[in-house]
């Protein structure tokens, strides 16, 4: 989802949990993601909001 300077992805893990994730447009360009492409996740707890 496009909200603005931010891009907004849902991720699928293994464990079946669909964790939601923002990154930068620029972040989302220069990695070159796509629907299916295989990431790794990596963040810090106090960054975490639970919704």
């Amino acid at each position: 989802m496009d909200i603005g300077s931010l891009v907004r992805l849902r991720i699928k893990t293994k464990d079946g949990k669909s964790p939601t994730v923002q990154i930068t447009k620029r972040l989302f360009n220069e990695m070159g993601f796509n629907v299916g492409s295989r990431v790794f996740m990596v963040f810090k707890v106090s960054c975490v909001e639970l919704i």
